[in-house]
C-alpha cells in the first residue's frame, strides 16, 4: 500500500511536517507538568501524532485520494472500463467464486477491457484466518475481491454493504455503468455491454425488473423485517430486484455523494429505489429477461441474468452456451409466469400475475 504523505506534493509534505513538529512542541510543553521529563514527553506525543497521521495516511489511501499543494482534494481512478460488475459474495462462499470465475466471467467480454469485476465481502470482525484466505484467493485471481473493512458480513448489513461498495468503486473506477449482482446469479456479460453500447440512456438508466406492489414487511419474523419504519407507503416505492440492476454512473454517483445522509432500509434493493424515486431524468427500464426475483422464473434462452443458479445450474448453462450457444440445453421452462409492467397504473396495479405464484 503506498502512504497517503507519498502522494503530497513536496511543499505540502514539508508544511505538514513543520506542522506536526509544531503541534508535538507544543502538546510537550504542556505535559511538562503532567510527565517527569520533557523529553520523555515530546516522544509520547510524537507517537500518538505518528499513530494518527498513518491513521490518516490509511484512510486517505483506501480512498484513493491525493491532497494537493492547493489542499484540495483530486480522486484518482485507478482504472477505467465501461462496466463495472459489483458481486455481493460472502467470506464462506470460495465455490460460488470459483464457479463464476469459471462461467460467465471466463466469457470473452468480460475478460476485456470493457469490463471490470468484483466481488464484494464485507471484512469486519473477521477472524485473521477467514481474512488471509481471502486475500491470498483474491491475489491468485487478480485482486478481484473488495474486502470492506468498515462492514460486518450478514444480511442486516447487506444494504450498507451494497452502498459503501458502490462508493467505493465510484471513487476508484471510471466507468459508464455498474452492474449489480448476486453470487448466486448467471449473467450474459457480452449481451449487456452490447445493448448498453446502443442504450437509449447514457445517464439515468434504472435498468431491470421492477415491482411496485410488494407490501412493506412488517412481521417481525420475517426475514425482510424493516426496523426501521419505512412509512413512506403500505408498499415498497418501484425497485428493480436485487439478483441484478444496471446503473448508469450518473445515478451511482449520486448514491456515492449522499451516501452520508440515505436512510438505510432493511433490503438492499428497496433502498435503491427509494433513493432514486425522487431524481429528474430518471429511466426506469423494466426488462422480464431479468430473471432476478426471490426464485428463478425458469430457462429462457433470452435471460441476460438469471437469479438463485447453483454451482451446478451455473456450469451447465456455460456448457450449453458454448456447445449450443443457448442458454437452455434441455429446452426452455416456465416455473413462474413473469409480467409486463403498466407505468401508467398506479404501482400497486402495475402488475399483472397472480401474486401467488
Amino acid at each position: 500500500m503506498i502512504s497517503s504523505f507519498s502522494r503530497l506534493e513536496m511543499p505540502s509534505r514539508v508544511k505538514f511536517a513543520s506542522t506536526l513538529v509544531s503541534i508535538s512542541n507544543r502538546v510537550a510543553d504542556a505535559l511538562m507538568g503532567l510527565l517527569p521529563r520533557r523529553a520523555f514527553a515530546r516522544a509520547v506525543v510524537n507517537s500518538l501524532l505518528c499513530i494518527a497521521c498513518f491513521s490518516a495516511g490509511y484512510l486517505l489511501a483506501r480512498k484513493n485520494i491525493s491532497v494537493g499543494a492547493d489542499k484540495s482534494v483530486v480522486e484518482q481512478k485507478s482504472k477505467t472500463t465501461f462496466l463495472v460488475v459489483l458481486i455481493v459474495s460472502a467470506p464462506d462462499n470460495a465455490e460460488r467464486r470459483r464457479t463464476i470465475r469459471q462461467t460467465w466471467l471466463s466469457a470473452d467480454t468480460a475478460k476485456g477491457e470493457d469490463v471490470s469485476y468484483y466481488f464484494v465481502v464485507g471484512a469486519r470482525d473477521l477472524s485473521d484466518k477467514a481474512r488471509i484466505a481471502l486475500t491470498e484467493e483474491s491475489v491468485i485471481n487478480g485482486q478481484d475481491l473488495l474486502l470492506l473493512p468498515t462492514v460486518v458480513d450478514k444480511f442486516t448489513e447487506l444494504t450498507e454493504k451494497v452502498l459503501t461498495a458502490m462508493t467505493m468503486l465510484y471513487h476508484q473506477v471510471d466507468f459508464r455503468y455498474l452492474l449489480k449482482v448476486d453470487d448466486d446469479s448467471f449473467v450474459r456479460v457480452d449481451s449487456i455491454v452490447d445493448e448498453l453500447k446502443n442504450a437509449n440512456y447514457a445517464s439515468g438508466l434504472y435498468w431491470g425488473f421492477f415491482d411496485g406492489r410488494a407490501p412493506v414487511h412488517r412481521n417481525k419474523n420475517s426475514k425482510w423485517y424493516e426496523e426501521n419504519s419505512y412509512e413512506l407507503c403500505d408498499r415498497y416505492v418501484p425497485y428493480a430486484l436485487g439478483g441484478g440492476y444496471i446503473l448508469s454512473v450518473d445515478l451511482v454517483q449520486y448514491l456515492a455523494e449522499n451516501s452520508r445522509r440515505l436512510r438505510r432500509f432493511a433490503n438492499e434493493d428497496v433502498s435503491v429505489g427509494t433513493w432514486l424515486a425522487g431524481l429528474g431524468g430518471l429511466h426506469r427500464v423494466h426488462d422480464e429477461r431479468f430473471d432476478t426475483e426471490f426464485r428463478s422464473r425458469g430457462c429462457s434462452n433470452s435471460y441476460l441474468v438469471t437469479h438463485k443458479q447453483s454451482p451446478q445450474a451455473m456450469l451447465e448453462k456455460m456448457a450449453s452456451l458454448t456447445t449450443a450457444g443457448l442458454l437452455c440445453r434441455r429446452g426452455e421452462v416456465v416455473t413462474r409466469e413473469s409480467y409486463a409492467y403498466n407505468w401508467q397504473n398506479p404501482p400497486s396495479k402495475c402488475c399483472n400475475r397472480n401474486w401467488n405464484q
